[in-house]
């Protein structure tokens, strides 16, 4: 997880933002967080899979998240939210 808004309901349901800096083929990342691995049992093996697995569920709807942290694999439920950055 590279960017979590404090108070969303990702923040809220327990998941772990990275907490440290490094940089692949030139671009920041954040290691040390949590990895979402599916989204309803769909894997999201990458930023843009997860996107677009997001971009199909609607406001208020409850997505079951399989996570990754360290070596733990847990769920979590998050509820979605509209993007406030879409609102203006």
């Amino acid at each position: 997880m590279f960017e979590l808004v404090p108070g969303s309901p990702a923040a809220k349901a327990g998941i772990k933002p990275g907490d440290r800096l490094a940089y692949y083929m030139g671009r920041p990342i954040l290691l040390g967080g949590d990895v979402i691995l599916s989204v309803d049992g769909t894997p999201t093996p990458t930023l843009d899979e997860f996107n677009s697995v997001l971009i199909q569920k609607n406001v208020g709807e409850v997505l079951h998240l399989s996570i990754l942290r360290g070596k733990q694999e847990f769920t979590l439920d998050v509820s979605t939210v509209a993007d406030p950055r879409t609102q203006m």
